[in-house]
């Protein structure tokens, strides 16, 4: 068993997460404590039996590790491990036989992190009737309003063109639909911005540091450089790749994350909120946005495909649990595709639906203007629980 280890720690608190889980943390130091009150909101005192508890620990130890990969995962006779990347150091000890059930991880204090954190809560609230997307979510003019798609299709940007007027942060990223496409919740993870996003937003975001607004001067000078060369040249040259080559590193450096407070200030939805459209969104090679009406079980059979994607480390790991623990199986994970094929098309059945167009780098006033008449103001508010 994994051995515990030492600094000061505070007591068992719980985590409200929309109603929905409730998450324990224990033995956690003052940054792990601040770190889950920054995911979830603001903890209670420990009370009932909770949905997934996460217990710190300074350092984390077994005897008779037998390895899965490079620093990836090992495991004993008794239990399964993760490890750091590049340490090597054991990072969490996971039940994968009970995951998605009461269960505990336990992790090592002062990652920054919780590994599979949030694959726990996606397999909680699919047992609780709840689909997780990879999507976002905010409410406009009282309509509750969802983005879905794959990588790079503007979710966060539909988002962010929205937030520019007076939106109300539902999620991102991770997106929980109740079964009978009601409701919807979010987790505020940090939201990623990239340096074309930085002028669309000028209000919302903090301001540049001085070395970042010259970085942002010499990445803006080499796109330009970049564009003059490339002029109207169908393939790459050996300019343009050497210019790329230097280009994405520096944009990496620029990328941002930014927690939803800082960019919904006072309009975060703590609760769950009434889902009344839904996005389907795609980038295509015109420079246009278009808007077209689409249908709702097109999207389930598409975000089917998405959620097996964003699941394909879980399941690796899965596999590797099952190599170690031949006897041991997750009744959740083994029918995780049927499952959440079945909730999609449950929840999505009925709804209005929609095909979203866009190029890429996302046009933000364009996209609202051709989507906002989908979201009329409503008599009563989208925001069922929690402010």
């Amino acid at each position: 068993m994994a051995g515990d280890g030492g600094a000061a720690t505070h007591e068992a608190l719980d985590y409200d997460v929309s109603g929905v889980v409730r998450i324990r943390v224990t033995g956690g130091a003052a940054a792990d404590i601040a770190l889950t009150t920054r995911l979830f909101g603001a903890p209670q005192p420990a009370a009932g039996q909770p949905d997934l508890t996460v217990r710190f620990a300074a350092e984390l130890k077994a005897v008779g590790l037998r390895y899965l990969g490079l620093n990836s995962a090992a495991f004993t006779d008794d239990d399964f491990y993760l490890l750091g990347p590049k340490s090597g150091r054991i990072d969490a000890r996971i039940p994968f036989a009970t995951l998605g059930h009461p269960s505990e991880i336990e992790c090592r204090s002062g990652l920054g992190f919780v590994p599979l954190l949030f694959d726990a809560i996606s397999l909680t609230c699919m047992r609780k009737g709840f689909v997780a997307l990879h999507g976002s979510a905010f409410v406009h003019d009282g309509a509750g309003i969802l983005v879905v798609g794959w990588e790079k299709g503007g979710k966060t940007e539909t988002l962010l063109a929205f937030a520019n007027h007076g939106a109300h942060y539902v999620g991102d990223e991770i997106v929980m639909l109740s079964a009978d496409g009601r409701t919807m919740f979010g987790i505020p993870v940090p939201i990623s911005i990239w340096d074309w996003n930085f002028d669309q937003i000028p209000t919302l975001l903090p301001p540049l540091s001085p070395r970042k607004r010259l970085l942002l001067g010499v990445v803006r000078g080499l796109v330009a450089a970049r564009e003059w060369h490339h002029g109207g040249r169908e393939a790459r040259t050996i300019v343009t790749r050497a210019l790329d080559a230097l280009i994405k590193p520096l944009r990496e450096k620029l990328r941002m994350w930014v927690l939803p407070t800082r960019l919904f200030t006072g309009r975060i939805c703590r609760g769950v909120a009434r889902v009344d459209k839904v996005i389907l969104s795609v980038s295509h090679d015109q420079a246009d946005v278009t808007v077209a009406p689409c249908d709702p079980l097109e999207v389930a059979r598409r975000m089917r495909a998405s959620n097996e994607r964003e699941r394909t480390r879980l399941l690796d790991l899965y596999r590797a649990f099952r190599f170690a623990f031949p006897d041991r199986r997750n009744e959740l994970l083994d029918s995780i595709d049927e499952r959440q094929g079945a909730l999609l098309r449950q929840a999505l059945t009925g709804k209005q639906a929609f095909l979203v167009r866009h190029p890429y780098p996302v046009p933000f006033e364009p996209l609202y203007q051709q989507i906002t008449s989908l979201c009329g103001a409503r008599r009563e508010p989208a925001v069922t629980a929690g402010a």
